[in-house]
């Protein structure tokens, strides 16, 4: 109910009626992006790779409502019998407002909640694998967004994924949770 308040908040309230932009900055009206996304990130004190896309509806060029998918990528986090690497993926909704929308650089402020799982596979076979934990994912992250061009913006910053629930062969909820930085391309009407 909270959520819902804010949001109507967010994308309908005006400070002056005869205004046509939002208390966040944005025109009023309504959009969508795509965006692959890159994450240098780390798990169990090792570095990972991470890659994913993300879909929103941008709702009055000020606030997003969307979703997104995010795997590891890179084969480096390695079990303590250097036999087995680990794997994470995950699926999950979020929320950005955007601050200083229609301006060539503006900030982005994002917040995500999803489900997915984690798993050990024998290095040289991707199919056999030998544990699964599943896992719940929080994450809030902060970005740069430059605007390129009409349809095309270029994002970068830092976040910070916490995981809760996982149990993976000795390692938990602090070992899978971390800092991630982020590059990504957006592409849409904004």
């Amino acid at each position: 109910m909270l959520v819902t308040s804010l949001l109507v908040a967010l994308t309908t309230a005006q400070a002056n009626p005869t205004s046509t932009t939002t208390p966040m900055g944005g025109e009023y009206g309504a959009g969508f992006y795509v965006a692959p996304v890159t994450r240098l990130t780390g798990a169990d004190g090792q570095i990972a790779l991470m890659a994913g896309g993300r879909a929103g509806w941008v709702i009055h060029h000020s606030l997003v409502v969307g979703a997104q998918g995010i795997s590891m990528v890179s084969p480096t986090i390695w079990h303590k019998d250097s036999q087995h690497v680990m794997a994470m993926n995950y699926g999950s909704m979020f929320l950005e407002g955007i601050l200083g929308a229609g301006n060539r650089a503006s900030a982005a402020f994002d917040l995500s909640w999803g489900y997915g799982e984690a798993h050990y596979r024998m290095s040289n076979d991707r199919m056999d694998i030998s544990s699964v934990t599943g896992i719940f994912t929080v994450e809030g992250q902060v970005s740069v967004v430059m605007q390129i061009d009409s349809w095309v913006q270029l994002r970068f910053g830092p976040g910070y994924r916490q995981v809760l629930g996982a149990d993976l062969e000795g390692l938990g909820n602090q070992a899978l949770s971390g800092p991630y930085g982020e590059l990504g391309m957006t592409f849409g009407v904004f």
